[in-house]
């Protein structure tokens, strides 16, 4: 994964913003989101994805977990509704 920061007015208002966030409040930001994609991915153990069609089951619930996170940039409770991907 590559976080990219940007000072740019432009970017700020795709989100949002109306002025663009200092170097150390971007890099905070990027800093927390890095945690919370990190977090997300993990929701899903391996083998919780079943796929039994003879018995409809589709994923194992117990397998699948909540990440809770409350930061300064972000609020996620989770789980992805995917698993993350095999990379």
């Amino acid at each position: 994964m590559n976080v990219v920061t940007t000072a740019d007015q432009a970017a700020a208002f795709n989100f949002g913003s109306q002025s663009a966030a200092d170097y150390a409040t971007r890099y905070d930001r990027a800093i927390e989101f890095t945690d919370v994609v990190k977090a997300l991915w993990n929701n899903w153990q391996d083998d919780a994805l079943v796929g039994d069609k003879a018995t409809g089951v589709f994923i194992d619930r117990a397998r699948i977990h909540r990440a809770y996170h409350c930061g300064g940039h972000f609020q996620v409770r989770g789980p992805l509704n995917v698993p993350r991907s095999r990379q």
